[in-house]
């Protein structure tokens, strides 16, 4: 349970963002071999996998949480069409719960951006 936990921290800390998936968690802990055969004997560690398991909808949420904090980072408008164009979000997967991510984030965006522009313009 221990490594589980130190791979899932790890995979949260990359720089490029991942999906957390069995296989990838199974390929970081040292035994995971052992540990995806003998699953059914292991409770703790396989409710553990089920809680922190990604989704791709949940995966696609928080790659546009990270596109947000990059954008701002940069100092640069954020806008709709960016924010998926930064999340790398194509139009055919958003889903009413990315969408919904999307309007949170969009209400929740700075303004100074948007004055600072004009004023530049």
């Amino acid at each position: 349970m221990i490594g589980l936990k130190s791979a899932y921290h790890k995979i949260l800390l990359y720089k490029r963002i991942r999906r957390i998936t069995f296989s990838l968690l199974i390929r970081l802990v040292k035994k995971g071999n052992s540990m995806e055969k003998n699953m059914q004997k292991l409770p703790r560690c396989s409710n553990y996998l089920n809680s922190i398991l990604e989704d791709k909808v949940s995966y696609r949420i928080r790659r546009l949480k990270y596109a947000n904090k990059r954008l701002i980072a940069l100092g640069v408008n954020i806008e709709r069409w960016r924010l998926l164009k930064y999340a790398c979000i194509r139009k055919e997967f958003i889903s009413d719960r990315i969408e919904y991510e999307i309007i949170k984030i969009l209400k929740s965006a700075p303004n100074q951006y948007l004055n600072e522009s004009k004023k530049m313009a």
